[in-house]
């Protein structure tokens, strides 16, 4: 993996020091439980962000979001385990089909997601959750309600994994939460396998 990382900042040099995470905007919080998103989208650096990401694999700057994520989310992590929730998390990125993953070569959410499950002791599990119908991209997609049929019945759970949701709390990982409605369709697919918990984790809202 390390000759790999090497060949990456070579070629395609990290901006992990262009971009400042503690000078970019913080994101407005949300009205969900255990949603957290770290930076404002609608701010020129905050936008820029997301765009680098999803254009160019920069692991040096995933591992420095998933530090600040980790670092900013400890005491509220540390206050439900006292409860004994989130003690051994899946953590599940936001997937994208296999096309998609062709085109662009890599998914940043998938990234993000592993190098957490590291920082948290919890399990990463990008099997679990899968996107099963190609859809438009929701940038393109004006208005509200056409946002949510354009992902209805898009994501399923691999039928050998379904046993692993039941009683399970889950860390739900995702690049960039606008109207919210990719996540909350996941959400309806794996609480229908009956997890526990589910904490919504994005880079920016």
């Amino acid at each position: 993996m390390n000759w790999w990382k090497t060949f990456l900042s070579i070629f395609f040099p990290s901006k992990v020091n262009y971009f400042k995470l503690t000078q970019i905007p913080t994101s407005p919080p949300h009205t969900e439980p255990h949603w957290f998103s770290f930076f404002d989208y609608h701010s020129t650096q905050g936008k820029a962000l997301i765009y680098h990401l999803k254009k160019y694999r920069d692991p040096l700057l995933i591992q420095c979001i998933a530090a600040y994520i980790h670092h900013d989310l400890l005491e509220a992590l540390s206050e439900l385990q006292q409860f004994n929730y989130f003690q051994n998390p899946l953590i599940i990125p936001i997937p994208i089909t296999q096309k998609r993953k062709r085109e662009r070569g890599f998914n940043q959410s998938h990234e993000l997601a592993q190098e957490l499950a590291r920082l948290y002791k919890g399990r990463f599990a990008s099997n679990i959750l899968i996107k099963v119908k190609e859809t438009q991209k929701q940038a393109l997609i004006s208005q509200r309600h056409k946002r949510y049929m354009n992902v209805k019945n898009s994501f399923d759970v691999t039928l050998s994994q379904r046993h692993l949701l039941h009683n399970q709390d889950i860390i739900l990982v995702d690049d960039l939460i606008t109207s919210g409605a990719t996540i909350k369709e996941a959400l309806r697919i794996l609480y229908k396998y009956k997890v526990r918990n589910i904490m919504v984790i994005s880079i920016a809202h």
